[in-house]
């Protein structure tokens, strides 16, 4: 009888983990703060991304400040206006598959660059718990971004605005 019971018990727990596994979206962790003006349709901005490794830290960054832009926005500062995501959170609900493969794919690479050399200055490197925050500069070219969107059917055209 009690052999039943843990059967039933072990069967219970690898079937509720299975779908907790399956079902968990990634969570991305980051602060961003404006640099300085970019060339025209580009931001500039230094993204801080949370990991045990500058390395890491350096594979999320990317990925965290497209993310920003899309789905955050930034306060202003040094001379930038404050900047709201391109995406609000109904297109990102009717979009989820697109954004996931988005992601998955690394598609965002082509939108943002590094600048410099990932070094990180003493101050952009803080330890925090069990994990380090790290600051990288980066460019964003939200122009491309934003086309590459309306090319996709998932923003509307503004030249279609005026």
């Amino acid at each position: 009888m009690l052999k039943k019971y843990l059967v039933v018990i072990l069967i219970l727990l690898l079937g509720v983990s299975g779908v907790s596994a399956k079902d968990k979206k990634k969570e991305y962790r980051y602060e961003v703060a404006p640099v300085a003006v970019g060339a025209q349709g580009t931001y500039l901005i230094k993204v801080f991304s949370y990991a045990k490794t500058k390395k890491k830290a350096l594979k999320l960054v990317k990925e965290n400040a497209v993310h920003a832009v899309l789905f955050s926005g930034f306060t202003g500062g040094n001379g930038i206006a404050t900047q709201k995501p391109l995406v609000n959170a109904k297109i990102k609900a009717e979009n989820e598959e697109f954004f996931e493969k988005f992601f998955e794919n690394k598609e965002y690479e082509r939108f943002v660059n590094l600048s410099g050399d990932a070094t990180v200055k003493p101050g952009d490197m803080i330890k925090v718990g069990r994990l380090y925050k790290i600051g990288f500069v980066v460019s964003i070219n939200k122009d491309g971004l934003r086309e590459y969107l309306e090319s996709q059917g998932i923003l509307k055209s503004l030249g279609g605005m005026f």
